[in-house]
């Protein structure tokens, strides 16, 4: 993290939120530290807006759904070893931010 810190930033000045874009291995530290120090354990609540079909279950429209944060994040299928601290699973092969579908790590509006 640091040698990132010197490389996109420098030593000059302090960090500011229009750098996040650059610090993309800081970026899956935050990432997998969220998902493993999981603040919450149940999301917030969400309603569907159409009535849904998953996994054989059939959810009617406006159903009030609280997601549990915790069977996605420690989930090996999703996160394979999900009690070791890997930022790297975070990233592509070509070093840039990896989206997981399964977990995202930013609020949505909406389901």
């Amino acid at each position: 993290m640091r040698e990132e810190l010197d490389k996109q930033i420098g030593g000059d000045r302090m960090v500011i939120m229009d750098d996040k874009p650059q610090l993309v291995y800081i970026n899956a530290v935050i990432n997998e530290t969220q998902r493993l120090a999981n603040v919450l354990v149940h999301n917030f609540p969400r309603m569907n807006n159409v009535d849904v079909d998953i996994n054989g279950y059939h959810i009617p429209a406006r159903t009030i759904i609280v997601p549990q944060i915790s069977t996605v994040m420690y989930d090996e299928k999703i996160f394979p070893e999900p009690y070791k601290f890997k930022p790297e699973r975070h990233l592509n092969p070509d070093s840039s931010l990896r989206k997981i579908e399964e977990a995202k790590f930013e609020i949505e509006k909406s389901l």
